[in-house]
């Protein structure tokens, strides 16, 4: 749950600056997800894990997702690999 954090903390700035011009849906849709990772992870820890990801630039940012991205599809073709034994 920090990762989702990180990442939402990341494009925040971003985010600010095409706000009005997503759709209602697209705005609501991002404010539930905070919401719900915050009462899941806890207002601290989420608080912390949002100002971390802050702190990063756009290029940090999307580095760091890509690293996330490939660590889950490693651990997904594990687990069917194993599966498939």
């Amino acid at each position: 749950m920090n990762d989702a954090a990180h990442i939402l903390g990341s494009t925040e700035v971003e985010h600010k600056k095409v706000f009005y011009g997503r759709l209602p849906r697209e705005r609501q849709e991002r404010e539930t997800c905070i919401t719900e990772l915050s009462a899941r992870m806890g207002n601290d820890a989420f608080t912390t894990a949002w100002a971390e990801g802050e702190t990063m630039t756009m290029e940090q940012a999307v580095a760091y997702a890509k690293e996330l991205l490939y660590k889950n599809i490693t651990d997904i073709t594990k687990c069917v690999l194993k599966i498939k034994r």
